[in-house]
């Protein structure tokens, strides 16, 4: 099958859209939390979300516009535009994103949070070394997570400290890996496994403002970067309107 993964749409309908109009083929959607805060459309992305992804998780922005976490540990304009969400988003939709998984766990060995699985809700997978933690913390073969706006592969082999992959669009990445868990007999067999993260679709911090998302085929087993347009000024002036923080919607011209 065909999975399309998407992460921190942030209620940028726009950027939501474009994305969705590039998935059309594909066997079903993954996404990886926060359908909401930062943007001016959390009502009607999350409801795209909800009737577009077989796989739904929460992110912590979803989590604090549902009042299941305080928005104390968020950065002032962040926390700005959850009381935003908060007030576009019925109390049925708030309901339901409280109802979110923290991590759901696939077939295969494949696992979904948003941060990392040693905390869910807010640790950033950024490097090397809190990579290995998620290694340490679990037994998947792949990890998806969103959280960081960040395209990133981790890649880890047998006992040996995780690597940082490049991660480029359009360039698939081998996940079918040299060796082979471990089991009772073979207790030191070689393993590959990988944490990927696709980038964000709502608000991009890898220095290219169009819309980030990944591709992951399980027969084949690759994972590839797929990056897309959409009209940032439209969503730009939507957030003016919404007065929401004027820093949020510069970034957006600059994927920072």
């Amino acid at each position: 099958m065909i999975h399309g993964l998407i992460s921190d749409v942030h209620a940028n309908l726009e950027a939501l859209r474009a994305v969705m109009a590039e998935l059309g083929d594909v066997d079903d959607i993954w996404f990886l939390g926060d359908a909401v805060g930062y943007g001016p459309d959390p009502q009607a992305c999350f409801e795209e979300v909800s009737k577009s992804c077989s796989r739904t998780i929460a992110g912590n922005h979803d989590l604090g516009v549902a009042g299941v976490i305080g928005l104390g540990r968020f950065r002032y304009a962040a926390a700005v535009a959850c009381r935003y969400s908060m007030r576009e988003l019925s109390d049925e939709a708030k309901q339901r994103i409280g109802a979110l998984p923290l991590t759901l766990e696939l077939d295969d060995g494949v696992t979904l949070t948003h941060g990392s699985l040693v905390d869910p809700i807010w640790q950033y997978v950024i490097s090397a070394a809190i990579a290995d933690l998620s290694f340490e913390a679990a037994d998947f073969r792949v990890l998806f997570v969103g959280h960081s706006h960040f395209p990133a592969v981790f890649v880890k082999e047998g006992e040996a400290p995780c690597v940082l992959l490049a991660f480029e669009e359009d360039k698939p990445i081998e996940l079918g890996g040299e060796g082979k868990r471990g089991t009772e007999d073979e207790p030191g067999a070689r393993a590959t496994r990988f944490i990927i993260n696709p980038g964000a679709v709502g608000q991009p911090r890898d220095g290219d403002p169009r819309a980030a998302y990944a591709i992951y085929d399980d027969e084949a087993q690759t994972v590839t970067l797929r990056r897309v347009e959409y009209p940032i000024a439209e969503t730009q002036r939507k957030m003016a309107d919404a007065m929401l923080p004027g820093s949020l919607a510069e970034r957006l011209s600059y994927g920072l």
